[in-house]
């Protein structure tokens, strides 16, 4: 966890992804939201599934030095750069 209590940006971008919409609710494939699913059927969620979403994500935090970090979705293909 960085100083201000966040995750740090690479962290972030590696957490699982949730997709809650009209459609219902629908989480990554293989990941802890699996313990979830029936936690949010019992609340109300009908249509609650696995799926293999087509969503990746990229950040750029700043580092506390004046600096940036920058990270890349794992999932995707490319990498991150920050310069100074």
């Amino acid at each position: 966890m960085d100083s201000d209590g966040t995750a740090p940006v690479e962290e972030a971008i590696a957490a699982p992804l949730l997709v809650a919409d009209r459609r219902g609710i629908r989480y990554e494939k293989g990941t802890r939201l699996a313990d979830m699913a029936a936690g949010f059927k019992a609340l109300g969620h009908a249509n609650v599934a696995e799926s293999t979403l087509p969503l990746k994500t990229n950040g750029l935090a700043r580092d506390g030095k004046g600096g940036w970090r920058a990270a890349a979705d794992a999932r995707s293909e490319g990498s991150a750069l920050a310069l100074p």
